[in-house]
């Protein structure tokens, strides 16, 4: 057979088999990291406190379907934790308010999940290949979970342990303190069924004294009178109040009334020193003219102690009467004559040259 047909043959089926590993390759993508090669990606950038387990080509998930792999982890010096780069398939839609959460199984195996939404109207924004990081969570290694329980558990079972040993020392002294004081406990139990023997006799009484139909009827009515004593406790403490607004008012005109007094009470209290000695002043005077009166000296002292003094001032009043009757006809003439000399003078004249009756 001819070598170029060979040749033709042998590159025909190592073509073949190259396109044929190319479909499985599409076909099991799920089982490659060479998917995304042929679909095409965009690379998502999610930031996380810490990555256990974490490398290149860890799987993305979203509801349990690898959606695309980690392609780099980086530490973050700025800010601290860890940086995440996850290149994503292109037909594999993300949104900014889904959660990215690092999850590790029991066998150590770390994937990144991505969970839905925790609020139901959260933002539907699309997330595109950009270097903004999208801040993700740690889900707690199951493993040291495990060993935390473990922890926990230990020091519970310790725990249990060092409690039963005290209550069976507990039990041990209870015993002991029985045994001890048997009889103080029997004498306790006494009196305690005397106590109670006396507290039934009491409710026995209380349920007599309760049970008569007049105390109860007491008991209703005191019970019914209660709202009414209530409100007048009420309307009390308002007029009580109302009087106290009254004082306090009365005691504010008062403060004002005296704060002018305080204030001019220097000058108050030397116009009332100087009234004070005037006073004074007129007393010491009274008193010298009542010694004056009484001692018979003066005009009023003669006149309270000299009767004849008195008499004569009587008679005298008199005599002054008697002439003030007997002048009054003669002031009477007087008005008259002025009253006619005013009305008509020429006759004053006349009766002057001539002579005639007069005037009258």
């Amino acid at each position: 057979m001819d070598e170029r047909i060979i040749q033709f043959r042998v590159g025909v089926m190592v073509l073949a088999t190259l396109i044929i590993t190319a479909i499985l390759i599409v076909m099991f993508n799920g089982q490659s990291g060479l998917g995304p090669l042929f679909r095409g990606s965009y690379t998502v950038k999610l930031h996380f406190r810490e990555a256990p387990r974490v490398t290149a080509n860890t799987p993305v998930r979203k509801s349990g379907i690898l959606i695309g792999r980690v392609s780099e982890v980086r530490l973050n010096d700025e800010i601290g934790g860890v940086d995440v780069f996850a290149k994503i398939d292109a037909d594999r839609k993300l949104r900014r308010s889904e959660v990215f959460r690092i999850s590790t199984s029991l066998l150590g195996d770390a994937e990144i999940s991505v969970k839905p939404p925790r609020e139901a109207d959260a933002s539907m924004e699309l997330i595109k290949s950009t270097d903004t990081p999208i801040v993700g969570e740690v889900q707690e290694d199951p493993a040291a979970v495990l060993v935390d329980l473990q922890r926990q558990l230990t020091n519970t079972v310790d725990s249990v342990t060092q409690t039963s040993e005290n209550l069976g020392q507990l039990s041990r002294q209870m015993s002991e303190l029985l045994r001890n004081n048997e009889d103080q406990i029997a004498k306790a139990i006494d009196n305690a069924n005397i106590t109670m023997q006396k507290f039934q006799v009491a409710i026995d009484n209380a349920n007599q004294y309760l049970g008569d139909p007049a105390m109860q009827k007491q008991v209703r009515d005191a019970v019914a009178e209660l709202p009414h004593m209530m409100e007048d406790a009420r309307t009390t403490v308002n007029e009580m109040g109302r009087v106290f607004d009254s004082m306090n008012r009365n005691l504010e005109n008062i403060e004002a009334l005296t704060e002018p007094l305080g204030q001019r009470a220097p000058e108050l209290l030397a116009r009332l020193d100087s009234s004070t000695k005037n006073l004074d002043q007129v007393l010491a005077d009274m008193v010298v003219f009542t010694d004056s009166i009484n001692s018979g000296k003066g005009t009023l002292g003669r006149l309270a102690h000299d009767p004849e003094l008195y008499e004569h001032l009587v008679r005298a009043s008199k005599n002054v009467d008697e002439l003030t009757r007997q002048l009054k006809p003669i002031m009477c003439d007087v008005r008259v004559f002025t009253d006619k000399i005013a009305r008509h003078p020429g006759i004053v004249v006349r009766d002057a040259v001539r002579p005639g009756v007069g005037i009258k």
